[in-house]
C-alpha cells in the first residue's frame, strides 16, 4: 500500500473515532437531558437510516413499537436513534477498517468511558459499557486449542484484572466463560472454576461488602427479575414497548421493599438481557436476539458462551450508545460469513428499498422534529410550548402544573399533575405535588387520597414524610406525629422547620430566594423544585 492510501486510511479512521465518541457522549443520559445534544443525536442517528432500512429487521422492530408499545412516542423515538446509531457499524468507512483498528476503535470507547466513570462523570450506568470488553476479546481473540499459549493470556488476563476492579461481579464471568468454552479435559475445568472463585472472592477485600452482597446485589436482582417477568407475561408478544423499561416496570413491582427500597426508586434495567428484552419487545425481541445468539453460536462460540453469561446477570443492551457498541462489535462479521444478512429473508426488494428510506426518513423527521422542538421549549422553561409539542411527556405536564400552582392558579395545576400521572405512574413526587394542591383548594378527603399514594410510592423520602404530617394532623393526629417523627429523625434539618429558622445555606433543603417556608420536594439535573410547607 502506498503512503498516500495510508495516510488516508489513517485520517479516515481518526475521524471515524471521534465520530464514534461523539455519538458515545452525546448519547449519555447526562447530555441526552439538554436540547441541544438530543438534537445532535437525532441528526446522527438520521445519517446512516438509509442502509438500515434496507433491512428487514429495521422494519419488524418500528412495526413492534408501532403496535405493541404503551408509550408508543417514546419507543419510537427510542428505536429509531438505536437503529440509527447502530447503522454507522454498516457504513463504508466502518467496514474498510482493518480488525485491528476495529479492536482500537471499540477498545478506544470503552476506556474512554471506564475512565470517566472513574473520575466521577459516568456515562451512563457505572462501568456499564465495561460488560463489552470481555464480549470484544472473546469474538477477536477466541480460544481454540492450547488453552494457556502466550496469545490468549495476553488476550484475555490483562482485561480481565481491569475489569476485576469493576463492581460488576459478572463481567469477570464473562472472560471465564469462553475459557471454558474451549476447555477439553477436567483438569483444566477444575483450574478455571478454582481461578473464578479466588478471583471472584479477593475481589471483596477492596471493593463491596462479600456479607451484605447477597442483600445489595443478588436479592434486589431476583426481585427485578420476578416484576420484569410480570411485564413480559402481561403482554409477552410484543412486550411494553422499546426502551421504556424505566417508565413501565413501576407497574409490575412486587414485593418491592423487600430489596429496601420504594416503587419510585429509578430502575434503568432487568439486570438481565433475556428479560429486559422479553419486557420491552416481547416474544418478537426474543426472536431477534436469538438469531443474533445462532449466528454467533456458529461462527463465533466462545463469545456466545461469554454473552449468554453476561445476559443472564447483566442488561448490556440498554442505552443507544450500548447498541452502537454491540453493532460495531457482532455487524462487519454477520455480513461477511455468507452473506447472512444479505438474503433475501433480510434484505427487502429492490423496488421496495426506496420507498423503505423515504418512509423512514419521513418518520425520523416527524419524531425527532417534535420532540426536540418540544425539548428545547422545556429546557427554557416555556412548558406550555413544550405541551403543544410533546403533550405525552409527563415532566412536561409536570412543570406545567407546578409553574400554575406558583402562579395560583390551582385548577389548572391539578388538570396538568393528574395529566402527568396517567402519562407515568408510580412516581411519588406527582402524587405528592397533587396532594398538595388538593389542600390548598380545601379539599381535604383528595389531598388525603394522594398524599397516602405519595407515601406508598415514596415513603422513604424524608420531605414527603413531613409534608404529609401536616395534611394528616386534623384527620389522623397520631399518625401525623409519627410521620413527623420519622421525617426528622431521617433528616435532622427538618427540625429547622419547627423552630422557624432558616436551614443550613448548602443543605438539601431549603426553599427559594431564602426562604424557609418551602420545601425542596423534587430535584434533577441539579434543578431544585419546592412546595410551601402547608403549616404557614
Amino acid at each position: 500500500m502506498s503512503d498516500q492510501k495510508v495516510k488516508s486510511n489513517n485520517l479516515e479512521f481518526i475521524i471515524l473515532l471521534l465520530s464514534f465518541l461523539l455519538i458515545l457522549f452525546f448519547s449519555s443520559t447526562y447530555f441526552m437531558s439538554y436540547w441541544w445534544a438530543h438534537a445532535v443525536i437525532c441528526i446522527l442517528a438520521c445519517l446512516f437510516l438509509k442502509k438500515a432500512s434496507r433491512y428487514s429487521i429495521t422494519w419488524i422492530l418500528i412495526a413492534n413499537a408501532f403496535l405493541f408499545s404503551n408509550q408508543t412516542r417514546f419507543s419510537i423515538e427510542f428505536v429509531l436513534i438505536a437503529i440509527g446509531l447502530s447503522a454507522w457499524a454498516l457504513s463504508d468507512q466502518y467496514l474498510r477498517t482493518t480488525k485491528n483498528q476495529k479492536i482500537i476503535l471499540v477498545a478506544s470507547l470503552i476506556t474512554i468511558s471506564v475512565i470517566f466513570t472513574l473520575i466521577g462523570k459516568s456515562l451512563n450506568e457505572k462501568y456499564a459499557f465495561l460488560a463489552w470488553l470481555p464480549i470484544l476479546v472473546s469474538f477477536y481473540f477466541p480460544i481454540k486449542n492450547k488453552l494457556f499459549q502466550k496469545d490468549n493470556l495476553i488476550a484475555s488476563i490483562i482485561p480481565m484484572i481491569i475489569a476485576s476492579f469493576s463492581s460488576k461481579k459478572s463481567i469477570i464471568l464473562g472472560f471465564f466463560a469462553q475459557y471454558i468454552a474451549a476447555v477439553r479435559s477436567i483438569k483444566s475445568f477444575l483450574i478455571l472454576i478454582f481461578s473464578a472463585s479466588v478471583i471472584f472472592l479477593v475481589s471483596f477485600l477492596y471493593q463491596d461488602n462479600i456479607k451484605d452482597f447477597y442483600g445489595k446485589s443478588m436479592s434486589p436482582r431476583l426481585i427485578v427479575w420476578q416484576s420484569a417477568a410480570n411485564g413480559f407475561s402481561h403482554k409477552p408478544l410484543g412486550g411494553n414497548g422499546f426502551g421504556i423499561f424505566p417508565i413501565e416496570i413501576n407497574n409490575y413491582r412486587e414485593s418491592v421493599h423487600n430489596i429496601g427500597g420504594n416503587l419510585n426508586k429509578h430502575l434503568n434495567h432487568a439486570h438481565n438481557n433475556f428479560l429486559h428484552i422479553a419486557f420491552e419487545q416481547g416474544v418478537i425481541g426474543l426472536a431477534l436476539f436469538a438469531l443474533l445468539s445462532l449466528f454467533l453460536f456458529r461462527y463465533h462460540p466462545s463469545c456466545f458462551w461469554t454473552l449468554t453469561v453476561l445476559s443472564m446477570l447483566d442488561a448490556s443492551l440498554v442505552y443507544s450508545a450500548q447498541y452502537l457498541i454491540a453493532s460495531l462489535i457482532f455487524l462487519p462479521s454477520i455480513l461477511k460469513k455468507e452473506a447472512l444478512f444479505d438474503q433475501r429473508y433480510f434484505v427487502l426488494h429492490t423496488k421496495y428499498q426506496k420507498f423503505a428510506y423515504k418512509l423512514i426518513l419521513f418518520i425520523s423527521l416527524v419524531t425527532f422534529g417534535f420532540s426536540v422542538i418540544g425539548h428545547y421549549f422545556y429546557d427554557i422553561k416555556k412548558y406550555d410550548m413544550a405541551i403543544k409539542f410533546d403533550s405525552d411527556h409527563s415532566l412536561y405536564q409536570f412543570f406545567s402544573g407546578i409553574e400554575n400552582f406558583k402562579e395560583n392558579k390551582l385548577e389548572e395545576a391539578v388538570f396538568h399533575f393528574e395529566k402527568s400521572i396517567n402519562l407515568s405512574k408510580n412516581h411519588g413526587f406527582q402524587q405528592g405535588f397533587l396532594a398538595v394542591t388538593y389542600y390548598s383548594l380545601g379539599k381535604g378527603e383528595k389531598s388525603i387520597k394522594w398524599i397516602s399514594e405519595s407515601l406508598r410510592l415514596a415513603g422513604d423520602k424524608a420531605q414527603w414524610k413531613y409534608i404529609a404530617h401536616f395534611l394528616y394532623k386534623n384527620v389522623n393526629p397520631e399518625l401525623s406525629e409519627k410521620l413527623k417523627f420519622e421525617a426528622i429523625n431521617e433528616n435532622p434539618l427538618l427540625a429547622y422547620y419547627e423552630k422557624g429558622i432558616l436551614p443550613p445555606k448548602l443543605s438539601s433543603i431549603g426553599g427559594p430566594e431564602g426562604s424557609n417556608f418551602w420545601i425542596n420536594s423534587y430535584q434533577r439535573r441539579g434543578e431544585k423544585v419546592y412546595l410551601p410547607n402547608p403549616q404557614f
